[in-house]
């Protein structure tokens, strides 16, 4: 069995302004291509993306949060990094791994973005005045969720013949003799 690091395969150059269909689109094959796989999603603002993406069966992260309206934890999808907390865990899990060198980026443009990512003076994870911070925030998101990660397999299928394939009648091409 052959392991290999943990590594950056995919990033939607910013910034993207599709509509929430055409976001959803893209999310459902980029996880068709990589054999189903599962989707982290930040859900700052609203919802109709992750709605989208449930309607066309995309597997979604959910995570267990503390509810003060029902007095116990409830399940909700993605990520909500304005959040202080689930901002400062998931960046600091990123950091963690970075330094232990466990996560391969060959990605320039997101080293870039890694190298402007500081911590200001109230305490915040962000990017520097004028610079962007979401390819770091995405990584820190996919590496927190890394745990239900599931092995990379192009799917092969097989083709199937039509169930009425034993009933076709079989022409031959005309001036081949096939």
């Amino acid at each position: 069995e052959i392991e290999h690091r943990t590594r950056l395969v995919a990033r939607v150059r910013s910034p993207f302004f599709g509509d929430g269909d055409e976001v959803a689109g893209h999310i459902l094959r980029l996880s068709r291509w990589y054999g189903g796989a599962i989707v982290v999603i930040e859900v700052n603002m609203g919802i109709h993306v992750v709605d989208r993406c449930k309607d066309a069966g995309i597997p979604l992260y959910m995570r267990r949060v503390p509810s003060a309206r029902i007095g116990s934890e409830v399940m909700q999808y993605g990520y909500k990094l304005k959040d202080p907390e689930q901002r400062r865990a998931a960046v600091d899990a990123l950091a963690v791994a970075i330094r232990e060198q466990v996560l391969d980026v060959a990605c320039p443009d997101w080293i870039r973005e890694a190298k402007m990512f500081v911590v200001t003076k109230s305490g915040r994870e962000e990017a520097r005045g004028g610079e962007h911070d979401d390819d770091v925030l995405c990584a820190s998101m996919a590496w927190s969720s890394m745990v239900l990660a599931t092995e990379y397999r192009r799917v092969v299928r097989k083709k199937k013949l039509p169930a009425d394939w034993h009933s076709w009648k079989r022409v031959g091409s005309v001036g081949r003799g096939y």
